[in-house]
């Protein structure tokens, strides 16, 4: 799916993953419930008018979950190549899932 906004993207991933905590960025105080976290991969400039405009920008997503399967059916078919199962974490129980997003234009940042 295309988004034109940073801002946009993190809503409709809040909304699909209503019952997990979203963050942006690897870190969190504690990780309680199912957690998704956001890392900026890479952001791609082109010139326009003699200036460097963004024209896109790759997140990448972990997922941690409880599950061996991840069941989310709409994120899934929403990001690019889908998830992929990395490991399990004996320590915290979780089960880690990766995937990535690219968004296009000039606002596909977070706000600062």
């Amino acid at each position: 799916m295309d988004y034109r906004t940073y801002s946009e993207f993190y809503s409709d991933l809040s909304e699909k993953l209503s019952s997990w905590d979203v963050v942006l960025g690897t870190s969190a105080e504690s990780v309680d419930r199912e957690t998704c976290f956001i890392t900026h991969r890479n952001s791609v400039t082109e010139w326009g008018d003699d200036k460097p405009i963004i024209s896109s920008s790759t997140y990448d997503l972990v997922f941690l979950t409880k599950r061996a399967a991840f069941t989310k059916r709409e994120v899934i078919e929403w990001l690019s190549g889908g998830v992929n199962y990395q490991t399990y974490d004996e320590e915290t129980g979780y089960h880690i899932f990766t995937g990535s997003v690219t968004l296009y234009g000039s606002n596909s940042l977070p706000e600062e």
